[in-house]
C-alpha cells in the first residue's frame, strides 16, 4: 500500500528554516531584499546573551516516522546565513 505523507508547516517560524530559505535566496540573488532583512531579523532576534540560539522543533524526520534533532543545525546555519548576509549586503 502506499502512503501518504502530509507537510505540516509548524505555528512558529524556526532559526533553521529560516537560515536554510535565507541561504536560497541570497544564492538566488532575490531582489526582495527586505525579505532577506526580516530573515536576518529573526535569527538576530533569537540569538541568546551567550551567542547560542535555543532549540526549537525538531529539524528532520528519518524514514517517515521518526523525529530526528540535529543540536547543531541551529549554530551551523544560523551563523552561515549571518555570514553570506554581511559579505553579500555589507552591513546594511
Amino acid at each position: 500500500s502506499c502512503e501518504q505523507h502530509q507537510y505540516v508547516e509548524h505555528e512558529n517560524s524556526q532559526v533553521v528554516q529560516t537560515g536554510w530559505a535565507l541561504m536560497a535566496l541570497m544564492a538566488a540573488k532575490c531582489p526582495d531584499h527586505a525579505a532577506i532583512q526580516r530573515g536576518i531579523r529573526l535569527i538576530m532576534d533569537r540569538q541568546q546573551p551567550d551567542g547560542q540560539w535555543k532549540q526549537e522543533a525538531v529539524e528532520g524526520i528519518f524514514n517517515h516516522s521518526c523525529a530526528i534533532s540535529y543540536p547543531n543545525y541551529k549554530h551551523i546555519f544560523t551563523i552561515w546565513a549571518l555570514g553570506r548576509y554581511a559579505n553579500t549586503y555589507g552591513s546594511k
